[in-house]
């Protein structure tokens, strides 16, 4: 029995996504489906490279009904050629069921994959018993290590996809709750999760509990390092490490361009902005902000044509807003005047964003009033 066991673990790939909701331009999004599958091919390189004694998989895999026969045969491919045990734990983007997409192949022989129920295999030589469990709807809100027994000699393993009640992203829904405490009830010595995208260890006090986070960033909602998670077993001890992959970086920057004169000025300004952030092969979006003269448009494709050959990708955003004189206009004797204090009379009376909703009527009423496009 080896001394070290050594666990690579991986989750939300979601290869052959659509990457609509990632913001991902459609020219780009056949690009990015590539990418997703070169970083697979490098976790497989990597498990590999590290000599890992096993491979955990936990959820979103493949994107459901968007995935290509071809991709599922080319990862099954990957992983009897790497052959070494592999556990895949279907997530809510993969569930399990009849006529999915894990039936687009024949898997072989050293890949489990866990199904709607707990289930545990043993690894003897290994001295492991991994158990894992896989969704087989796209909605699953049962608590995630409800019905979990860790029976049979040796460390336990659990791998799985689901939601920790403790910081759960805004945007991934609550699908197989847990919390730390209900990890920290079964002895296991190691628990792989996935569903959030970003690495992260949870505070449990028992099991080594990890998110590996996507290998690679799928969206300007994924910031950080990403790569996959190498655990190594030594008796009951755990340790973690992040391995970082080759990825193009997501980046949003906003950049305040009050009092800028003119387009050039507002080029310029962001250029030498954009210099002190070491942009390479990046996707970037950037988001104009600031008072600006009434009469200046941001031309937001020159913009983004004038910073293209520094980046990958890009895309502008205008969020500025005319430096208008509002004292001053509320004082006219005219229509405008009186469009003017009428609704900033309803401006002081709410907040939050129905007061920004407010002051952009104004702005926008106020181009009118000067004939000025309404870009803004």
């Amino acid at each position: 029995m080896a001394t070290e066991i050594r666990i690579l673990h991986t989750s939300d790939l979601h290869l052959d996504a659509s990457l609509r909701a990632a913001g991902i331009a459609s020219a780009r999004a056949r690009e990015r489906c590539a990418a997703h599958l070169e970083a697979f091919d490098r976790v497989v390189a990597e498990a590999a490279h590290v000599d890992a004694h096993l491979l955990l998989i936990a959820g979103d895999l493949f994107e459901g009904a968007h995935t290509r026969p071809s991709t599922v045969r080319h990862v099954a491919r990957q992983l009897e050629k790497w052959g070494r045990p592999v556990f895949v734990a279907a997530g809510n983007h993969d569930p399990i069921r009849d006529d999915c997409v894990y039936g687009l192949a024949d898997w072989p022989a050293n890949v489990t994959l866990f199904r709607g129920t707990w289930e545990a295999c043993a690894l003897p030589q290994l001295g492991l018993v991994v158990h894992g469990r896989g969704f087989t709807e796209p909605e699953e809100h049962g608590r995630l290590l409800e019905g979990l027994q860790l029976e049979g000699v040796g460390r336990h393993i659990v791998v799985a996809h689901g939601s920790d009640e403790s910081s759960r992203p805004d945007r991934h829904q609550p699908y197989r709750p847990f919390t730390s405490a209900e990890i920290d009830a079964v002895p296991a010595v190691y628990v792989a999760l996935g569903h959030f995208h970003r690495f992260a260890e949870l505070p449990t006090r028992r099991a080594r509990a990890v998110y590996c986070g996507s290998p690679i960033p799928q969206g300007f909602q994924d910031t950080g390092t990403h790569g996959v998670v190498l655990a190594r077993l030594q008796g009951d001890r755990v340790e973690v490490e992040l391995r970082a992959l080759p990825a193009r970086r997501f980046i949003a920057l906003r950049f305040d361009v009050t009092a800028a004169e003119t387009h050039a000025e507002v080029v310029e300004r962001v250029s030498a902005a954009m210099e002190e952030h070491a942009l390479q092969e990046d996707f970037v979006r950037v988001h104009l902000e600031g008072a600006l003269p009434p009469d200046l448009e941001v031309d937001r494709a020159g913009l983004r044509d004038a910073l293209a050959a520094r980046v990958h990708d890009i895309e502008v955003y205008d969020e500025t807003f005319p430096e208008y004189d509002l004292d001053a206009l509320a004082q006219e004797g005219t229509v405008r005047g009186q469009f003017v204090r009428t609704l900033s009379e309803r401006m002081q009376a709410v907040e939050g964003t129905q007061r920004d909703t407010l002051q952009r009527a104004i702005f926008l009423g106020l181009d009118a009033f000067a004939g000025r496009p309404q870009r803004r």
